[in-house]
């Protein structure tokens, strides 16, 4: 893609690549959405492009009642709508839905117990039975 971007603007310099636009931005629009589903991922990104937009737009009028400069409000406002999110909805916006298949009885595969006693059963612990080698082949018994 830096080629394509080079080609695009016809130069390429170091100061047009920032981290906050590559890695804070992406990652805040997943988060604030929810992670684990795409309507959570557009619902973030939404969000984030309108509220940045609102911020470049109104900044004049922030400015009046700003003690730092405004050009740190989008930062701060976005840094502490993730720490809000984080705090009151750890799971985004839309939650993640957990996938069911009919017919599975969870709560039974979460409780029941298995019949192998670890602490005795050799093969459970990797002792006796076949050796496997490379590729999981069976080795040639040692004499």
């Amino acid at each position: 893609t830096g080629a394509l971007w080079a080609f695009y603007g016809s130069f390429v310099k170091d100061t047009l690549y920032q981290r906050v636009q590559w890695t804070y931005w992406p990652w805040l629009m997943l988060i604030l959405g929810g992670p684990g589903n795409n309507a959570g991922t557009y619902l973030g990104c939404i969000l984030v492009v309108a509220m940045r937009r609102l911020i470049i737009v109104y900044k004049w009028f922030f400015d009046k009642y700003l003690f730092f400069p405004v050009a740190y409000f989008e930062q701060i406002l976005l840094g502490v709508l993730l720490i809000v999110i984080m705090v009151f909805r750890p799971s985004g916006l839309i939650p993640e839905k957990l996938l069911y298949i009919p017919g599975i009885d969870y709560k039974k595969l979460v409780s029941e117990k298995t019949d192998i006693d670890w602490r005795t059963a050799p093969k459970a612990r990797g002792e006796g039975g076949t050796r496997l080698g490379l590729f999981g082949r069976k080795k040639k018994e040692e004499t």
